[in-house]
């Protein structure tokens, strides 16, 4: 019985396919999570993302269906940095394997920069 059920299973496989995510995509759904965290600022110009100096910027090693990223980003002042880099890691690790079927098992924070908060500057007096 448990060798008919083995390929049953076998035989759906093979129908289904397979799915291939490329580390391309698993970089930028990574780069839009960290975006989407609270104290976590954007940093773009024109030849940033050809430089890779745009923020927030990984780099994301690909072994199977597994993932390793390194992660930079800025965040907006103030904020407490240890914070920031902790709900980083653990939104990107969750939303990012969510998102694209690939376990990304581990993910280090780089804070690179720190910028004033667009909405803080709004709000002083002169």
């Amino acid at each position: 019985m448990a060798e008919a059920a083995a390929a049953t299973r076998t035989e759906q496989d093979r129908v289904a396919g397979t799915l291939t995510v490329a580390h391309k995509v698993v970089r930028k759904v990574v780069e839009e999570t960290a975006r989407q965290v609270p104290g976590v600022t954007s940093r773009s110009g024109a030849l940033d993302s050809l430089r890779g100096a745009g923020s927030p910027h990984a780099d994301v090693r690909m072994t199977g269906r597994s993932a390793t990223v390194q992660l930079s980003v800025d965040a907006t002042w103030p904020c407490a940095l240890a914070d920031v880099a902790a709900e980083v890691r653990d939104t990107v690790r969750a939303e990012a394997s969510r998102l694209t079927g690939v376990d990304v098992h581990t993910v280090d924070v780089e804070i690179r920069a720190v910028a004033p908060d667009a909405d803080a500057r709004e709000r002083r007096v002169s």
